[in-house]
């Protein structure tokens, strides 16, 4: 995730040569061309795993009608336009997330006709406020839409397994719990408040505060001197009402059943105004942030829709899984096909190689150029950093002639050939890299 802050007149411009009103903001990495083989593979391991789950892909509009993302008042306690970015008075509002756009994409054109039920993956930039500052994703995840079945819980967990091993992230562990309905949780809610007042003289005032709104919060503290108060907090396991508790189970059993190590985790517990049954994450060793978490939100439509659509999903951000990839020390590297690259002499020999070069990639070659270096020293050495398989060579003499010197840029052996036959040279030298 990228922070963006606002710049000030305070500041000076920053040392780019731009001025400020035109240079990026604070905080807002640009996806630059030195990490485009990472982020390709990382688009390519997605699509693939998605593919293989037979996930459909959806991108919801840019731009949303700002009532959208009008249960976020409900969700957050603060007002619409402080977590959206509103743009004009026209009401539209820059796409803050996923799943209520999906929801409405769903509900607008009839996709449960489409497929029901509808199984997509979406890989999408998201803009939201937060904290006075902005914060940008690319949120990526796996969603099952109109079908309560704990079948399709299972299928949005494999699928989001599958593509962290396509990332080559191993041992990743499931924490699963009930995240109960309207009527179960309300009951445990009460249960939760008054264990908070009874032990509220060992609390610190700002903590109680906060636990007065949302009493889950509870399990998001980390101060030793609250262990007790933890160990003593009643579980929703013990509220559950009948439709949950049997989804529940029906979902451990999938887990056991696929042989999907898992923990329950009766601390893990998600806003109810979104999610409701079950809730999980996936966990990387010794990480405190889950990589992926999800869970059902069959209830959640109703607050973009207006009606219930069932549906289940598992979400996480691009960035969250490329930072973790680089702690690690993990690399992404999609195997690259031979290529060529083109070293041309003189204004001849340049408008001839444009030529060929246009008939090798249309014959599916990859070819590389350096046309507005002069010298052949200077051409040569970009060519060998490219690290291309072969290099052709093109002087006024090969133009004149119609050929192509063609040198492997390992042996460093050379041969002249004529552009009759090049791409088919071409293609039987680079099969023998």
């Amino acid at each position: 995730m990228s922070t963006i802050k606002k710049p000030t007149a305070k500041k000076k411009a920053p040392k780019t040569g731009l001025a400020r009103d035109v240079s990026s903001f604070p905080d807002l990495q640009d996806i630059l061309p030195k990490e485009s083989n990472l982020w390709k593979e990382f688009r390519n391991s997605f699509f693939s795993t998605a593919e293989i789950h037979a996930f459909y892909y959806i991108e919801p509009a840019l731009l949303e009608r700002k009532s959208t993302f009008a249960f976020y008042e409900a969700e957050f306690g603060k007002k619409t336009d402080d977590l959206v970015y509103v743009c004009g008075k026209g009401g539209a509002a820059v796409r803050a997330e996923i799943m209520a756009p999906l929801i409405r994409a769903y509900a607008e054109h009839h996709l449960g006709h489409f497929s029901l039920p509808l199984k997509v993956c979406a890989f999408a930039e998201t803009l939201r406020r937060r904290g006075g500052e902005g914060v940008n994703a690319h949120e990526v995840g796996f969603h099952v839409m109109g079908d309560s079945e704990s079948f399709y819980d299972i299928q949005v967990l494999s699928a989001a397994i599958d593509f962290l091993r396509a990332l080559k992230i191993r041992d990743v562990s499931i924490r699963v719990n009930a995240n109960g309905c309207r009527n179960c949780r309300t009951v445990y809610r009460e249960k939760l408040k008054k264990h908070i007042q009874g032990q509220r003289s060992l609390m610190r005032a700002k903590d109680y505060k906060a636990m007065e709104r949302n009493p889950e919060s509870l399990f998001s503290l980390t101060d030793a001197k609250y262990a007790a108060i933890l160990e003593g907090a009643p579980t929703i396991l013990d509220y559950l009402c009948p439709n949950c508790n049997g989804h529940f189970k029906s979902l451990l059993e999938l887990l056991e059943d696929n042989e999907m190590p898992y923990e329950p985790d009766p601390r893990l517990l998600l806003p109810v105004a979104r999610w409701n049954r079950v809730v999980f994450t996936l966990n990387a060793p010794g990480e405190s942030q889950p990589l992926f978490s999800g869970g059902r939100y069959d209830h959640f439509s109703e607050s973009v829709a207006g009606r219930q659509i069932p549906a289940v999903g598992i979400i996480s951000s691009a960035e969250r899984l490329i930072r973790y990839l680089r702690e690690q020390g993990i690399y992404l590297r999609g195997r690259e096909r031979p290529k060529v690259f083109f070293i041309v002499m003189g204004d001849k020999a340049k408008r001839a190689s444009v030529r060929l070069m246009n008939v090798l990639r249309a014959s599916g070659v990859i070819v590389e150029e350096a046309l507005g270096k002069q010298s052949f020293k200077a051409q040569l050495k970009i060519a060998e950093k490219s690290r291309a398989a072969l290099v052709l060579i093109v002087g006024q003499k090969e133009a004149f002639e119609a050929t192509v010197i063609v040198r492997n840029i390992a042996s460093g052996a050379q041969e002249t050939i004529t552009t009759e036959n090049l791409t088919e040279e071409v293609k039987r030298r680079l099969k023998m890299q």
